[in-house]
């Protein structure tokens, strides 16, 4: 799971600063702030990143966003209601490591859309390096070198030690707007309620309306209060610890009073938040590679993140993503929804994002499948984020499988892996020419993100 519970705890009205590290400390691993770096990720669970020569990209992405979004909802941006009545709309994207940036779903040929996706690229890699050099950070305040492994493959000798976990990891992105009708009354404290990531780190921007920081984002500290976090304009990105360090980095240091915090937080949203003044948000979270395998249990990260997507609550996936006392939660967004998507390669895939669906392919006499570029059917043991949704023969195409030097061929024929579509073309190879890179829900609309 990658969102889990903590205890209810009522919402506080405090305020806390965080502890804040310019860039230019960050790269330069300046000693003289290796203490409060360290405290701050080991007695709350967040650093807030200051400084960012030429940031200006993010303030021309928060701006840009809007106008996108509205123009990309509903056909490419999803949208949720929360219990108070605040509508969230999202554009997703999902990437392997900190370099390079995976297109997002956005409606092509708007000069709204062209303009988000302009700024936003060097945005997007600018998060990157700070990504970077946060693990980079990390692992000589904690003595991780690269030579020590935190999680290992499956059926390999090989390992990833932290500054891996970052660069090879899963990594997923959110862009939220938050609407909030003027009329729309609320029973509930709190927009999103008291949780804990289960991701391993989840940098972001701190929520703002017409480009400054707003209330409504809270934390729970060591002692169990809760305060409000004062976000300043200088607070360019924040990054928050996740129950991951629980699971598989605070087992792999030496010292237990070194280990680090998962921080519990929660959003209510603020009053400045309405219909024409959104609440705009960026996220980023770093997960495990897929096929990592997970320290205390027989599957990958990646083939229990299947389980959950089978939605079963009864499954032992189900119960075995939380750590301490924390319970994962069930989420209605791990479901593809019926004739909108299906699941491929971990994750839930749109049809209208591949221009595919059942009832396309069985016009071409074909099935609707998970394959790749080649024409391979996917299977859950392959991290390779190639498949997409396409068109099939089930009865002739073959399970992917990974040769000695790294690379593909084709196995099996399938048997039990319910495919997506890819539509081939007369030769034989597949169309790519209408596919745009689209991820919905599962792993990203798990997370909840602010």
């Amino acid at each position: 799971m990658l969102l889990l519970t903590a205890a209810m705890t009522p919402l506080v009205q405090g305020a806390f600063s965080p502890t804040r590290i310019s860039f230019d400390s960050l790269v330069q691993q300046d000693t003289s702030s290796h203490d409060d770096f360290l405290r701050a990720l080991r007695e709350v669970g967040m650093v807030s990143i200051t400084g960012m020569p030429y940031f200006e990209s993010k303030m021309k992405t928060l701006n840009a966003l809007p106008a996108c979004m509205s123009k990309s909802y509903p056909e490419f941006a999803v949208e949720k209601t929360f219990p108070d009545g605040t509508r969230r709309q999202t554009l997703a994207a999902h990437s392997i490591g900190n370099t390079g940036v995976s297109p997002l779903p956005v409606v092509p040929g708007d000069e709204n859309c062209d303009l988000f996706l302009d700024v936003s690229e060097s945005f997007r890699q600018e998060v990157g390096s700070v990504l970077e050099a946060f693990a980079e950070r990390l692992a000589q305040a904690l003595n991780l070198d690269q030579s020590r492994p935190i999680l290992m493959g499956k059926d390999t000798g090989a390992g990833w030690p932290l500054t891996g976990l970052f660069s090879q990891g899963d990594q997923l992105e959110h862009f939220h707007c938050y609407f909030k009708d003027d009329d729309s009354s609320t029973h509930a404290d709190e927009t999103i309620e008291w949780h804990t990531d289960q991701g391993l780190a989840l940098i972001f921007t701190p929520g703002s309306v017409d480009g400054k920081p707003t209330d409504g984002f809270y934390i729970q500290l060591q002692d169990g209060s809760t305060e409000m976090v004062d976000f300043q304009e200088s607070d360019d990105l924040v990054i928050l610890l996740g129950d991951g360090v629980n699971q598989y980095l605070n087992p792999a240091l030496e010292d237990v009073g070194a280990n680090l915090r998962a921080l519990p937080h929660a959003l209510r949203m603020p009053t400045t938040t309405s219909n024409n003044n959104p609440r705009v948000w960026y996220g980023r979270m770093v997960l495990p590679p897929s096929n990592a395998m997970h320290p205390l249990h027989p599957w990958t990260f990646g083939e229990i993140r299947d389980q959950m997507m089978g939605n079963s609550k009864d499954s032992i996936a189900s119960l075995i993503g939380c750590s301490d006392d924390l319970l994962a939660r069930e989420l209605s967004e791990t479901t593809c929804e019926p004739g909108v998507s299906a699941y491929c390669w971990h994750q839930c895939m749109n049809y209208s994002s591949y221009g595919v669906s059942p009832k396309i392919c069985s016009q071409k006499n074909l099935q609707l499948a998970c394959v790749n570029p080649q024409g391979f059917l996917w299977v859950n043991s392959v991290h390779d984020p190639a498949f997409r949704l396409g068109c099939a023969d089930l009865a002739t195409a073959q399970n992917v499988s990974v040769t000695s030097d790294g690379g593909q061929s084709g196995g099996t024929t399938n048997e039990t892996i319910p495919p997506t579509t890819m539509t081939k073309t007369p030769s034989g190879s597949v169309d790519w020419k209408a596919l745009t890179w689209f991820v919905t829900v599962l792993p990203l609309a798990m997370l909840v993100f602010y």
